[in-house]
């Protein structure tokens, strides 16, 4: 089982990229990303100022080097690895197959230069201008309108999102379950009811959940299975209940599910009989 800890800017911490542009010997102050006298962290060999991408040559594949340093949720984040099926403006930086991988939505030495760049433009070192979702749309805007409509309207590639709750009684919502309710509250997708904080969500034809609630600590309440005996694909926001504990917009189970449901294999991960 996975329980994640996270905290409002925690998004803007994206994979750890290796080193995507060459090197120069001035590190931004600051910097997140401040690899001065680190080059052979993620370099076989340090390529000069100016060398193409294509010619760089690195010590593994990406997200490895990334997750050296970042603790990244990759069940809820964009897929690495794959092919796109069609031409995309990042194409120039899919890897030698012709995949994608954390470089290719992320400029890691993009801090180096801040004079190029506003503050915004700097947050999550994506590539060129945009930031947020008017970056993902760039590839994902057809993804908005048919079947992948999630992977197409998600505001990150990371969990969790932007929103942050400020207020209201009860216990705050985790990051995610804030970003799916952006939608999920009746004005763009059906919501019967909708509550911010934490309490009973219910949705779709009529099924409930409790969210933002405190998963049961052994020998408080009878009848669910101990949380460090859950499986990994079941997370917990906290030690909490959220929409990405049973969903994860990246799946292609039924109603995007973490797990096929079938015979309630979803629900008994928690519910004992």
């Amino acid at each position: 089982m996975r329980v994640i800890n996270r905290l409002p800017h925690i998004w803007l911490l994206v994979l750890c990229f290796a080193l995507v542009d060459p090197i120069g010997n001035i590190s931004a102050v600051g910097a997140k990303h401040d690899f001065e006298g680190k080059c052979r962290l993620c370099h076989s060999s340090i390529p000069k100022r100016g060398t193409d991408f294509s010619r760089i040559v690195l010590n593994g594949e990406p997200e490895q080097l990334c997750l050296q340093c970042h603790k990244i949720n990759q069940r809820t984040s964009h897929p690495v690895d794959v092919a796109p099926k069609g031409p995309m403006p990042l194409s120039k930086f899919l890897d030698k197959q012709g995949r994608i991988t954390c470089l290719t939505c992320h400029q890691v030495h993009k801090e180096r230069n801040t004079s190029s760049w506003g503050n915004t433009e700097l947050k999550g070192l994506l590539r060129g201008h945009a930031n947020g979702r008017a970056f993902c749309i760039m590839c994902h805007s057809n993804d908005a309108l048919g079947a992948k409509w999630h992977a197409g309207v998600v505001n990150y590639a990371h969990t969790p999102g932007k929103f942050i709750q400020t207020s209201g009684g009860g216990q705050l919502l985790d990051q995610n379950s804030i970003e799916c309710l952006s939608c999920h509250d009746g004005s763009v997708s059906q919501a019967t009811s909708v509550s911010m904080n934490s309490g009973s969500f219910q949705h779709g034809s009529g099924s409930s959940h409790p969210v933002g609630v405190d998963y049961p600590k052994p020998g408080m309440k009878a009848g669910f299975e101990p949380a460090q005996a859950l499986p990994e694909e079941v997370a917990l926001f906290q030690g909490k209940i959220g929409c990405l504990t049973c969903h994860n917009p990246y799946e292609k189970n039924k109603k995007l599910l973490v797990k096929d449901n079938s015979r309630a294999a979803l629900c008994l991960s928690c519910h004992r009989k």
